[in-house]
């Protein structure tokens, strides 16, 4: 025992951890798999094997004021960069992303244009019939 290095795991403990790793191998694309379906999240991401069978979504977030009349952004401005994040967000989340902060974001550079809408465009492939389609959540600023 003198010259055992004692960090060392025994076989039988180096058995059981390839074991539970190979079980979370098998179980997590079953419990991801439930996640795209339940809340729409992407495929693409958590370590999602189901990532090589779709295509990755492709989004589009533009500013409006709430009667659909767009709203040019400085390119590489904050506001401009938020918009920016918070679509790439909803590529992980889908429609699930709260715009909280975007909302503070995007009044701090724009304080005069009356209530905002955010339009996301989503183009995804439709499972049902094979196609790429395109989907559209509006996010409408709380009143003031």
């Amino acid at each position: 025992m003198a010259g055992r290095n004692v960090h060392q795991l025994s076989l039988a403990r180096k058995q059981q951890v390839a074991v539970i790793v190979l079980i979370g191998l098998f179980v997590w694309p079953l419990l991801l798999r439930g996640l795209v379906y339940q809340f729409d999240v992407s495929p693409w991401r958590f370590a999602g094997f189901s990532m090589y069978c779709v295509p990755k979504r492709l989004v589009n977030a533009t500013l409006h004021q709430m009667n659909n009349a767009p709203i040019e952004l400085e390119p590489g401005s904050t506001a401009d960069r938020a918009l920016t994040e918070f679509g790439g967000s909803t590529q992980t989340w889908g429609p699930h992303k709260p715009a909280s902060t975007l909302w503070k974001t995007l009044r701090q550079e724009q304080p005069d244009k009356g209530r905002l809408l955010v339009i996301v465009r989503i183009w995804e492939l439709d499972r049902s019939t094979s196609r790429i389609v395109q989907t559209m959540h509006r996010y409408a600023e709380p009143n003031r």
